[in-house]
């Protein structure tokens, strides 16, 4: 043998040694590959990336995977290892959070639902074929209009070409379609944006452009809107010199940490500061002017009546005044605890008044680049559905993505009253509190093994493309749809949502901008730039009906959200858990955060128990003493919650 050819064995024997020693699964499923070239264009060695769009959480940032090719059953098959931003997308531009990352987990969970499942008589589920599962549905359907109830459609946020598809079935098939139902919904502030601009919408905030920030209670880089985006703009506003950061709150959070200032004030307090800001800078040179009658609707304060009703003191008032006065381009954006309490509706039209006022809505909030938030509902939308329910008024439920029974109040009476519905749908990826009170329960495949699109905001096309094949007998939402419709109405414009997809791209882009957006992973449309302005007589109305009352002393549990688990929909990620809580420092377990003032009061430390009883709701909880917490203010992270409890 010659020496060449005694090394190349040599050679080839300690690579397979040294594989098998590591664990990986014997024979020459690996060894074979880099002496034989795969079919299907594998080159080993060549690393293959995919560009798509996230699903963990409304903001749809753009991701890119990295791929593996992997021996499947003798079969070499591309599996996604790897998630990241993608790089140039207008929503995250490269970055991607820890629970973007963390959703490959999901792909492969354990609690993924692998076939169709069909309630038996026993109360438990049995797997069915996918005819079955069409016959059963459309056999519930005419049996309810036969009763004359109604047949509805229930879903989580959608978008883009499945939202489209969503409102032909429904119109087709005689289906209510209700509002979509999100836990944050950001009601508050598109209501009030709807009554001072009517725009029923979240404005796209640039906080780059601007100079001043000036934030409410807003989690910029926990869980508002846009996390990813929010955190590069600031990053990049921050090298400049003249940014200034200003955060105002009543609990503690990581953004409040992260400003250049952090304010404390008392709960709910936020309508007092913004009157006085309404009407101090109003009385000043502003870029725009407020009617006689919309002033009159806002109560006068003096400064020092403001310091005492919000906590702050006179010096950071009026620091905020001359911040305001001294900015070319101020931004205020509220969120998150203040609008999501009782006095959140007051506190965003008196935001978006001060927007308003100081030539916000003309600069740095856009509402022609407004949240595609516009089918959202509220919870008084799903209190009168939930009312609909005990009436026995309603026949056939589609529930699609979204767990109600977890995550509607509990005063809405939502588990007991949901058993009133003839027939109960639930269309899901993953097992959860809904699914299991449903009557026939449909396996998606999960977004890493689907096509589609999202449009997170107006003129913006997010790619979402399978990354491997179905990994279950499962289908895409839009299969199911189209399968429907093909079997009531005889026709479809596709014969399965991919096709649907296709057509509806060139349609809309034309062949080349649809082969630009497959590669790039995203397209950006021109839209027309919406002047916004300001409604006189409804916001004169608006304030006459608003409370502008003190709230009653004493103390205040908060119910805060988590920049691990978002609403609590990545709570079943469990890397996630893993990660200590980043004010905290804890991992796994819930707690109750209190400040030392009150730990000494109480006589608690770390880790000792507390009862926690309000209302109705009551929860034993292990003390964590929080750094910058105000005394009477108790913290629970929502998201350890099985629902939420008013």
């Amino acid at each position: 043998m010659r020496r060449r050819d005694f090394l190349k064995v040599v050679g080839i024997t300690t690579s397979a040694t040294m594989v098998v020693t590591c664990g990986i699964e014997k024979g020459t499923h690996t060894l074979i590959p880099y002496l034989v070239p795969p079919d299907q264009g594998f080159i080993p060695g060549v690393t293959v990336y995919k560009n798509t769009t996230c699903y963990e959480c409304p903001a749809n940032c753009g991701i890119t995977a990295k791929l593996s090719d992997k021996v499947v059953d003798n079969k070499h098959k591309w599996v996604p290892i790897k998630l990241e931003g993608l790089s140039g997308h207008p929503v995250n531009d490269g970055a991607l959070c820890m629970r973007g990352q963390a959703s490959i987990f999901r792909l492969y969970s354990k609690n993924r639902i692998k076939s169709p499942q069909l309630r038996d008589a026993g109360g438990g589920f049995s797997p069915v074929s996918w005819d079955e599962t069409y016959f059963h549905i459309l056999s519930a359907l005419r049996l309810a209009r036969e009763q004359n109830r109604k047949n509805v459609y229930l879903s989580s946020r959608t978008t883009g070409s499945l939202s489209g598809l969503i409102g032909f079935f429904c119109s087709q098939m005689k289906i209510e379609r209700l509002p979509e139902f999100e836990i944050f919904s950001h009601s508050a502030i598109r209501e009030a944006n709807r009554l001072l601009f009517n725009q029923q919408t979240v404005p796209e905030y640039r906080i780059s452009e601007a100079d001043f920030l000036l934030t409410l209670s807003a989690d910029l880089l926990e869980t508002f809107l846009d996390p990813v985006s929010f955190g590069k703009q600031i990053s990049a506003a921050q090298k400049r010199d003249d940014f200034f950061w200003q955060h105002i709150e009543p609990h503690a959070s990581l953004t409040g940490f992260q400003a250049d200032e952090r304010i404390v004030l008392f709960p709910q307090s936020e309508k007092h500061l913004l009157s006085y800001l309404i009407l101090t800078l109003s009385a000043q040179s502003t870029k725009k002017k407020l009617s006689a009658r919309i002033l009159k609707g806002i109560p006068p304060l003096t400064l020092k009546e403001t310091a005492e009703k919000t906590g702050i003191s006179e010096q950071q008032v009026n620091s905020i005044v001359e911040k305001f006065s001294n900015s070319r381009n101020p931004l205020l954006i509220t969120g998150a605890v203040a609008t999501g309490s009782e006095s959140g509706l007051e506190i965003a039209i008196l935001t978006g008044l001060l927007q308003w006022l100081t030539g916000m809505t003309d600069s740095v909030v856009n509402f022609s680049n407004s949240k595609n938030y516009h089918n959202l509902g509220s919870l008084v939308d799903f209190e009168q559905f939930t009312g609909r329910l005990a009436d026995n008024k309603i026949g056939v439920v589609f529930v699609s993505k979204t767990d109600p029974v977890k995550y509607f109040p509990s005063s809405f009476k939502f588990t007991d009253n949901f058993k009133s519905a003839t027939f109960k749908i639930g269309l899901s990826d993953t097992y959860n509190q809904t699914m299991s009170a449903c009557d026939l329960i449909i396996p998606l495949s999960h977004t890493l093994e689907a096509w589609g699109d999202a449009e997170p905001k107006p003129g913006l096309k997010t790619l979402v493309q399978p990354l491997q094949e179905p990994l279950y007998n499962s289908v895409l939402e839009g299969d199911v749809l189209l399968e429907l419709l093909l079997n009531e109405v005889g026709a479809t414009e596709a014969v399965n949502y991919q096709e649907y997809l296709f057509k509806k791209w060139q349609k809309e882009l034309g062949k080349s901008r649809t082969e630009e957006f497959l590669r790039t992973g995203f397209i950006e449309l021109e839209m027309l730039q919406r002047k916004v302005n300001l409604n006189s007589s409804r916001t004169t109305t608006a304030l006459a009906g608003l409370n502008f009352q003190e709230q009653t002393p004493g103390s205040t549990l908060i119910f805060f959200s988590s920049v691990r688990f978002f609403d609590g929909r990545s709570q079943d990620l469990q890397l996630l858990h893993e990660i200590p809580d980043p004010l905290t420092t804890i991992s796994y377990d819930s707690w109750i955060s209190i400040s030392q003032q009150q730990a000494q009061e109480l006589d608690v430390v770390d880790e000792d128990v507390l009862l926690v009883s309000l209302d109705s709701f009551s929860m034993e909880l292990p003390v964590k003493i929080t750094p910058g917490l105000a005394k009477d203010i108790f913290m629970i992270q929502r998201d350890f919650l099985n629902h939420f409890p008013f």
